[in-house]
């Protein structure tokens, strides 16, 4: 795009993209905030070293850098201030070519953040990590535990650091039901919310074919959904086929009348609006469900089909809603498992599920540190 000349069309998609960057910074800061306490990532057994600081793109663009926070403070003030302005106005296009330096030097600021240099055979390790799918950052902290770990030794391979990053990978995926207080009376109820498409109609199926994975007998399935008819139209197929009962609800007071019949249940399994939390309303109007539901758990669910950065940025939408957990779907859909690595670290939340396929119920599983590491492993050798 010429610096001289801007159409509309030019102007509108340049300042989309602006926006996008923000949202993005924005999300990935109330991730940081939220479970600011909850990170707490531990030395590997028998180290003395101090768990070393991480740094990830939330945390550059709220550092005290200069370019960085003029950046953030900047790009919202001009956006806001030129939402109305009329394309192909000098004075816009002037803040437009400003905002281009400011988005050069910001981004230059955050790879010399991101900027890591290890010996060998350390440089390989961060290389394989990144390559499978975790954030650089993410990498970069567990190959410098790693090295601390080793520095005594005499001689170091990659696979000497490796077990070492098992280790601690292991440690991200302990049992999610240990997390989660049963309810004394009535049924377990745990509520499934998501983006559109992350695949929450079938890993309820998969639930409920698969009764074990939650202690349960007696299953029912509750639909909140009254936008999208084919996720009801779906579960009641399935609720035919294994004579598991299921229930849609179309507003607040269907819900309490179905939830009021249902606590001879073991497991009330919910499934939510696949709509976007950005949607004007939609927040209040799941607390709303909750309410109603008074839900023992509720599990964020996140397809792995997703870029790192988007998966952040859904997480950090739907916080305002409390989840209990994560559960990771479409596994089998990237080359990229690691990614699952960086989330169960930055985001601070225990792993209740991961789903590699869709076969009913095969492809669900609870994840521990073998399942996961065979993942990284099959990542690591792509």
């Amino acid at each position: 795009m010429d610096n001289a000349t801007m159409n509309s069309k030019d102007l509108q998609g340049f300042l989309s993209q602006a926006r996008r960057e923000s949202a993005k910074a924005e999300a990935l800061a109330n991730i940081s905030k939220i479970n600011e306490a909850q990170r707490n990532l531990q030395p590997f057994p028998g180290s003395q070293s101090p768990v070393l600081e991480t740094m990830t793109a939330a945390t550059a663009l709220q550092s005290d850098d200069p370019e960085a926070q003029q950046f953030k403070e900047y790009l919202t003030s001009l956006i806001d201030q030129n939402g109305t302005t009329q394309a192909g106005d000098p004075e816009l296009e002037k803040e437009v070519r400003t905002l281009r330096r400011e988005l050069d030097q910001a981004q230059r600021a955050l790879k010399r953040a991101e900027i890591h240099n290890f010996p060998y055979p350390f440089g390989g390790v961060h290389q394989k990590l990144v390559s499978a799918g975790l954030s650089k950052t993410h990498a970069a902290m567990l190959v410098r535990r790693s090295q601390a770990h080793l520095k005594e030794h005499d001689v170091v391979s990659e696979r000497h650091a490796f077990h070492l990053i098992q280790s601690e990978i292991s440690a991200l995926f302990q049992g999610y039901d240990s997390y989660i207080q049963k309810p004394k009376a009535g049924p377990r109820v745990s509520v499934l919310m998501g983006a559109t498409g992350v695949g929450k109609t079938t890993t309820i199926m998969k639930l409920a074919s698969k009764p074990s994975l939650m202690g349960a007998k007696k299953i029912a399935i509750v639909s909140t959904d009254s936008y999208r008819m084919a996720a009801s139209s779906e579960l009641e197929v399935f609720s035919q086929i294994t004579k598991i009962p299921f229930h849609r609800t179309r507003n607040l007071d269907e819900l309490n009348t179905v939830m009021t019949s249902l606590q001879e249940y073991d497991l009330v399994l919910v499934d939510t609006p696949a709509r976007s939390p950005s949607f004007q309303g939609f927040i209040h109007e799941m607390q709303e469900y909750f309410n109603v539901l008074n839900p023992t758990d509720i599990l964020l669910t996140l397809s792995m089909a997703s870029d790192l950065d988007d998966l952040f940025m859904s997480t950090g939408l739907f916080m305002p809603l409390k989840p209990t957990g994560l559960i990771f779907s479409k596994l089998d859909e990237t080359c990229k498992q690691g990614k699952m690595v960086t989330l169960a670290a930055e985001i601070g939340l225990p792993i209740a599920f991961v789903c590699d396929g869709q076969k009913i119920p095969e492809t669900i599983h609870i994840p521990n540190g073998i399942y996961v590491w065979d993942k990284l492993i099959n990542a690591l050798d792509n």
